[in-house]
């Protein structure tokens, strides 16, 4: 495995399960990133693929997830899905939802769309990487990694 590691984690309200999102796929060129769900009672691991087929025009610029957040009483789980670019070159900057209460080993996560960050939300920083919602609305914020600017935003309901 290269180093496209884990880019988030939430548990279910019950403390039962615990997620984690790897970024990316096991292997170069590998269309999903993985969505993965630790049992804390039956100590077993499931590992849904999450697919990642969408890439940025410019192909040099990889695809990644950076935060997932379960909603609906952990029925559901809104994942924030960006590519590498930033100022003109971001194209990708998105916020995806899939149910995870029937997630099983290996299966394909259905997603859909709930918000277009670049587009809604004129986001156009790299590195999207947090992600709570709190008091109903969705809030996000970028990784400036120790330079340039942070934007917190609220990008209303999911």
């Amino acid at each position: 495995m290269t180093s496209h590691g884990y880019e988030g984690v939430d548990v279910s309200s019950d403390g039962r399960f615990v997620y984690a999102a790897l970024q990316r796929g096991f292997i170069k060129g590998d269309d999903y990133a993985r969505i993965m769900r630790y049992d804390t009672q039956n100590d077993e691991w499931v590992t849904a693929r999450y697919p990642m087929k969408e890439v940025n025009t410019d192909t040099s610029l990889w695809m990644g997830i950076s935060e997932i957040t379960l909603l609906d009483e952990d029925a559901t789980m809104l994942v924030v899905e960006r590519d590498k670019g930033v100022g003109g070159s971001a194209e990708i900057k998105r916020i995806y939802r899939v149910d995870v209460a029937g997630m099983s080993e290996d299966a394909e996560l259905e997603k859909f769309l709930v918000k277009d960050l670049r587009q809604d939300a004129d986001m156009l920083q790299e590195k999207v990487e947090g992600m709570t919602v709190f008091g109903g609305d969705v809030w996000v914020v970028n990784d400036n990694d120790g330079a340039g600017w942070t934007r917190l935003i609220n990008v209303g309901t999911p």
